[in-house]
C-alpha cells in the first residue's frame, strides 16, 4: 500500500481530490488532506507519506519552501506538483528541488493515479535497495545488473548512473556483453556458482575488459557481464573459453558445462538485449551436446529457409501416420534430426514444432491420444537433448501407427457414414470443404479422404458435387427460381461455376435443361 498526503489551499479542489480521485482502486492510502503546508509539517514525521501531493502557490508556507523542508529530512519522499500555473520558473525550481513530477490544473485523476503509484513504488523499491546496499555492497551490484538485463520495469538510465556512482567507472563510454554459464551435475555437493567463478578467474587473466559477476539468471544458469572501452578492439577470447570448460570437465567428471555468449550492446541500459542473445545462443547445447561454446554470432546466418524444411517433414509424417508407413516415419526423425544439426535449429522450436504436429496435425491434443500418454508426455517433457526429443517423438507416432491399425474396421465404416450424413444436411453451404470437414471430425485431411474413398467408392468433391447437381435438378424442374438463384442457394460462388459444373455433370446447361423438361 502506498501512503499519499495532499496539500490544496482551495476546498473546492482539495474536496474534489479527496472525493473523486480513485485512491483506493489504485491502493493508495491517503493518510492527510491540508489546505497548508504548516499543517502538513507537523504530520509528516507520524504519518510518513511516502509520496505528497502539493500545490505550489499556497499563503504562508509556499509549495516549493515546502519541498526544501521535506527534503532535509532525507525521507526520501517524493513530491509530485500540481498547479494552474505553468511558469517556467517554477518548474526549474521544482526539479532543482527533485521534485518527482510537475503536472498542470485542472488535473486528470486518472494520470495523477498513475503518477502517484509510479512515485510510491519507486521509493519502495530504492528503500529495499538501499537497505541492499546497506547490509552488502556486492549484493546491491548484482541487484543493479540484474534489474538491468531482467527488465524489472523500473528505469534503466537511473540504474546505469547508480551502478555507474557505485562502481565509480565511466560507463558511457564502454560497451557490454552477457555470457551465459549453464551447469548441469550430477554429483549435488558442487556448488554451481564456484564453477562459474572459476570461468571467470580465467576470463580475467586473459583479456583486458571489465568483469562482473557471475549473477544467478536462471535454475543452475549464472550470468558474467563484461565491459569494454570503446577503443578497446580485442573480442572474446572463444578459445580460451573453451579451455576453461574441458579443464573444469576433467577436475569434475560429472558435471555438464555450456557457455553462450550474446551481441555486443552499445550501453549498459541495453544489457537485456546482450542477456537474451546469449540465453539464445545457450540452447544450441540441446542441439549440438554436451561441453561447449556458443556465440550467437555464429547462429545470426540462419534464414526463414531454415525453418520451412519443417513444412515438408510434417506433410510427409502426416501422410505416413494416414497410411501407417512405420518404417518411413523412423528415416523420416533420422532426416530431422540430421536437419536440425546442419541448419542449426535450436531446440525451442523443435518442441514447438513437435507438440504442435501432435496437436494440429494429428488433429488431436497429445492429452487425448489414446496409447500410454502419461508415461509418453513425461519421458518428451524430460528431454533435454535434440535427438532425444525426436527418438520420443518417433516413439509416439509409431505407437499410433499401431493404434491406427489396430482399429477394427467398423470405426472406418462409421466414420464415413457420418461424414455423409454432415454433408448431407450441410452441402448447400458455400464455405463447406475439406478443411473445414477436417476441423468438425478432428482428423486430417488425408485420412478423411482415405477413409471416405475407401467406404463409399467416390472422392468425398465428387460426393459433394453430385448432391448439389441433383438439388439443382430438382430446383430448376420444380421451382420457378432463376438459375442466378439456384446457384446461390446451394453454395456457388458465382452463376458461371454453376453453369460449368452442371453441364459437365449433365451435358446441358441449367436453362436447356429447365426447357427439356
Amino acid at each position: 500500500m502506498i501512503k499519499a498526503m495532499v496539500i490544496e489551499d482551495r476546498i473546492l479542489t482539495l474536496n474534489a481530490l479527496k472525493s473523486q480521485v480513485p485512491w483506493k482502486e489504485n491502493d493508495i492510502e491517503t493518510v492527510g488532506f491540508y489546505t497548508n503546508c504548516k499543517e502538513a509539517m507537523a504530520n509528516i514525521e507520524k504519518l510518513k507519506p511516502d509520496v505528497i501531493v502539493s500545490d505550489i502557490v499556497m499563503p504562508g508556507i509556499d509549495g516549493l519552501t515546502f519541498c526544501e523542508y521535506v527534503n532535509g529530512l532525507n525521507q526520501n519522499i517524493k513530491i509530485i506538483i500540481i498547479s494552474a500555473y505553468s511558469k517556467f520558473e517554477y518548474a526549474k525550481r521544482g526539479i532543482q528541488l527533485g521534485v518527482y513530477d510537475f503536472l498542470e490544473k485542472p488535473v486528470d485523476y486518472e494520470l495523477l493515479c498513475s503518477r502517484v503509484v509510479q512515485a510510491g513504488k519507486e521509493k519502495q523499491h530504492e528503500q529495499q535497495v538501499q537497505k541492499l546496499y546497506v547490509n552488502n555492497q556486492d549484493m546491491y551490484i548484482e541487484s543493479l545488473f540484474l534489474s538491468l538485463i531482467q527488465n524489472d520495469g523500473l528505469s534503466k538510465k537511473e540504474k546505469t548512473e547508480e551502478l555507474k556512482n557505485i562502481l565509480q567507472t565511466n560507463l558511457e563510454d564502454m560497451r557490454f556483453n552477457c555470457i551465459m554459464i549453464a551447469v548441469e551435475f550430477a554429483n549435488k555437493n558442487i556448488e554451481v556458482k564456484e564453477i562459474c567463478e572459476s570461468v571467470r578467474d580465467r576470463l580475467a587473466g586473459i583479456c583486458q575488459e571489465e568483469i562482473w559477476g557471475p549473477f544467478p539468471y536462471q535454475a543452475s544458469t549464472y550470468c558474467l557481464i563484461l565491459g569494454k572501452k570503446e577503443n578497446c578492439m580485442t573480442e572474446l577470447p572463444e578459445e580460451n573459453l573453451q579451455q576453461s570448460v574441458d579443464l573444469l570437465v576433467r577436475r569434475y567428471p560429472d558435471i555438464h558445462i555450456n557457455i553462450g555468449i550474446g551481441y555486443w550492446a552499445e550501453s549498459a541500459d541495453k544489457l537485456q538485449d546482450s542477456a537474451e542473445s546469449a540465453a539464445e545462443a545457450l540452447e544450441y547445447r540441446f542441439v549440438f551436446g554436451k561441453n561447449d561454446v556458443f556465440n550467437i554470432c555464429n547462429y545470426e546466418d540462419k534464414k526463414l529457409e531454415d525453418y520451412k524444411g519443417f513444412e515438408a517433414f510434417e506433410r510427409q509424417l502426416t501422410e505416413c501416420i494416414d497410411s501407417g508407413d512405420s518404417g518411413r516415419i523412423k528415416k523420416l526423425c533420422t532426416d530431422m534430426g540430421e536437419y536440425v544439426e546442419e541448419h542449426r535449429i535450436n531446440k525451442s522450436y523443435l518442441d514447438f514444432f513437435i507438440t504442435d504436429f501432435l496437436s494440429i496435425c494429428l488433429r488431436k491434443t497429445p492429452s487425448d491420444m489414446d496409447f500410454h500418454k502419461e508415461d509418453y508426455l513425461l519421458k518428451l517433457r524430460k528431454t533435454r537433448y535434440a535427438r532425444e526429443a525426436l527418438s520420443c517423438f518417433a516413439e509416439i507416432l509409431l505407437t499410433e501407427c499401431e493404434n491406427r491399425r489396430r482399429k477394427p474396421a467398423t470405426d472406418g465404416e462409421n466414420t464415413a457414414q457420418k461424414i455423409k450424413e454432415y454433408i448431407e444436411k450441410n452441402f448447400k453451404k458455400e464455405n463447406l470443404s475439406l478443411g473445414e470437414i477436417s476441423k468438425i471430425f478432428n482428423m486430417s485431411p488425408n485420412y478423411i479422404c482415405r477413409i471416405f474413398k475407401e467406404k463409399t467408392g467416390t472422392t468425398l468433391m465428387n460426393y459433394i458435387n453430385n448432391l448439389k447437381i441433383l438439388e439443382a435438378k430438382k430446383m430448376l424442374v420444380q421451382t420457378d427460381k432463376k438459375i442466378w438463384e439456384i446457384s446461390q442457394e446451394l453454395g456457388y460462388s458465382n452463376q458461371y461455376y454453376f453453369s460449368m459444373g452442371f453441364k459437365k455433370a449433365t451435358g446441358y446447361s441449367p436453362k436447356e435443361y429447365r426447357k427439356q423438361s
